[in-house]
């Protein structure tokens, strides 16, 4: 290993642990955390088998929107990524992971723990729930610099509840700007789609919007301030 790879590797340990350092601390993530935990037991209970995944969905990207929200917030976690020696994608991607650790804990026992209750071990909802997560968690931390950690988190909260609706086909908006917003947005029920044989093609849309939010983060960072 060069010493140039040697400093990316111990840059990128430095982001990911500051990243979980700024998510843990923070109150509204570790009781999120919790309600998160709580929620994906519930969806353990047998029953509905759709309803028990899109639960957890919505609650694993509850937490990755909280959770996100963090890294870039206002103050010194962003001034610290714009001052940071390493790139951008550096910065990104430790910050992104610190930030999803959590959120993988989560996820994890959720699916782990369905066995106990009766359910089959369902590792496709281990990837969907992973996959979903670090998405939300991606166009959170795109869109925290520009609108703010609050209203940043809103938008990934909206995007993963409202998903949920797919439960209720006839609830759900099928026009208008309602409809738009439905097929346009990361919105949960496309990690359920893809879940239920839908195809790559919710992945792909899923994978755009995570592209989206690097790219938002890269155009927030690329200026580099005076420490």
């Amino acid at each position: 290993m060069t010493a140039s790879s040697k400093r990316v590797l111990m840059a990128g340990k430095a982001e990911v642990v500051l990243a979980l350092h700024l998510v843990t601390r923070h109150r509204a993530a570790r009781l999120t955390a919790l309600a998160a935990a709580a929620a994906t037991g519930v969806a353990a209970v047998p029953g509905n088998d759709q309803a028990s995944r899109a639960l957890i969905l919505a609650a694993v990207g509850t937490l990755a929107a909280v959770a996100a929200s963090r890294p870039l917030a206002a103050g010194a976690p962003f001034l610290s990524a714009r001052v940071a020696v390493a790139t951008w994608r550096v910065v990104f991607v430790g910050r992104l992971i610190g930030a999803l650790l959590p959120v993988l804990v989560v996820a994890g026992l959720a699916v782990v723990t369905r066995p106990v209750f009766g359910r089959a071990l369902d590792l496709a909802l281990l990837f969907a729930t992973a996959t979903y997560g670090c998405v939300l968690a991606a166009v959170v931390m795109g869109l925290t610099p520009r609108l703010g950690a609050s209203a940043a988190t809103m938008v990934g909260l909206v995007c993963a509840g409202v998903g949920l609706l797919a439960l209720a086909p006839d609830v759900a908006p099928q026009s208008g700007a309602g409809g738009f917003a439905w097929y346009v947005l990361p919105l949960s029920w496309r990690a359920l789609d893809a879940l239920n044989g839908g195809g790559v093609a919710d992945i792909a849309f899923l994978a755009l919007w995570a592209l989206l939010g690097a790219l938002l983060v890269a155009g927030a960072l690329h200026t580099k301030e005076v420490p």
